[in-house]
């Protein structure tokens, strides 16, 4: 008997690890593109793969020894302005080669400083992980200015990293990677259950009672975060810019009926245009299962990020910190600085970048240098 268990289980073992090596060879999806540029974390939960050096999303993407989008031996002379990055994947560059990001191209901006620009932007991070990440860097050195530039990921109800309902505070109260998830991580096996899952084909009872959840940051652990980022800078008498990222998601119109199904999914969308930042009905009524539409028309809206807005800008105003809404500029243009903007509205290209280091380069001469 032990025998016929040993041989079924050394068979299965084979069965699995062929499959494993013809999955190899399947092209990458985009969700596997982003877990391949992240590893656990024990504090952070997660952060960018150190030493990276790879086209990520058709940008060539290279990091330092900590995962950071510098180079390794960095250093700044006695004369220098030295500026400290803190945000998410817009920040830290996403799809955008290493020399072109606006980090870079700040650096390189003709100041009456000399400006040594540190990019500490992680992919995916919210500003509870960047008050973590924050303590961390300053821990080691210090900054005369720093852009703070969590948003995007704050008001989101997408986890692409720990599939639960908890807010990120209390993943990190409660939970820290295990060391088996970095061969998780890189399995086939598992990216073709994440791949089957994300498309829905795999629903979970949990799935089913919370999905679609609340935003990863509540508005009150958002307020609470930033104030304690600033109270620790201004305690450094550090200088502050709040910047916030541009981002494309439906603006929900209470006219139009709740209830979705495939019968009057099409009717829904052509009687009842959603409000837009950009034209992405037809992207969502193409790309999307019908339990992702119902997210995105409904919960994951406008009026969530209006109100986290409303914190920055009140932060702003106490504070005397100042405030960029990228907004206002990618809002008018879409198709200037985003590649496929009905497809991300989140992440800009390179002339992107280059409005944002503009705009940080008119703040700072005229606010922090004066």
């Amino acid at each position: 008997m032990k025998k016929v268990l040993l041989s079924s289980f050394f068979i299965s073992l084979l069965i699995l690890l062929f499959i494993e090596y013809l999955l190899g060879f399947a092209p990458q999806s985009r969700e596997e593109e982003i877990y391949s540029i992240l590893v656990p974390d024990k504090k952070l939960l997660w952060r960018v793969r150190p030493q990276y050096n790879q086209v990520f999303f058709g940008a060539q993407t290279q990091t330092n020894a900590e995962g950071f989008r510098f180079p390794e031996a960095k250093k700044c002379s006695k004369e220098s302005f030295k500026i400290a990055i803190l945000g998410e994947s817009p920040s830290f560059g996403w799809g955008v080669p290493d020399d072109k990001i606006y980090s870079s191209l700040l650096e390189r901006s003709l100041l009456p400083k000399h400006l040594c620009v540190f990019n500490f932007s992680q992919i995916g991070f919210s500003s509870t992980q960047g008050k973590y990440l924050l303590q961390e860097i300053l821990a080691k050195q210090k900054f005369d200015l720093v852009v703070l530039a969590y948003f995007v990921n704050d008001v989101d109800y997408i986890r692409f990293f720990y599939e639960n309902n908890q807010s990120d505070q209390e993943v990190i109260n409660t939970s820290r990677p295990a060391p088996s998830s970095q061969i998780l991580l890189k399995s086939n096996l598992a990216k073709l259950a994440r791949r089957l899952r994300a498309n829905k084909l795999i629903i979970s009872n949990e799935d089913q009672k919370t999905w679609p959840g609340n935003p990863r940051v509540t508005l009150e652990e958002y307020k609470k975060n930033y104030e304690e980022m600033i109270g620790r800078l201004k305690g450094l008498e550090t200088k502050i810019i709040l910047l916030k990222n541009h981002m494309a998601i439906p603006r929900f119109n209470l006219n139009c009926p709740l209830e979705l199904n495939n019968s009057n999914l099409q009717e829904i969308l052509q009687i009842c245009p959603y409000h837009l930042e950009a034209n992405l009905t037809q992207y969502l009524m193409n790309s999307l299962t019908l339990p992702r539409l119902q997210q995105s028309l409904s919960q994951r809206s406008l009026t969530i990020s209006d109100s986290y807005f409303e914190i920055l800008k009140k932060l702003s105003l106490t504070h005397r910190i100042p405030l960029i809404n990228m907004s206002e500029d990618f809002s008018a243009h879409p198709k200037q600085y985003f590649n496929d903007y009905t497809k991300d509205g989140i992440h800009p290209n390179s002339q992107g970048h280059e409005q944002i280091a503009k705009r940080l380069s008119s703040v700072i001469h005229m606010e922090i240098l004066k």
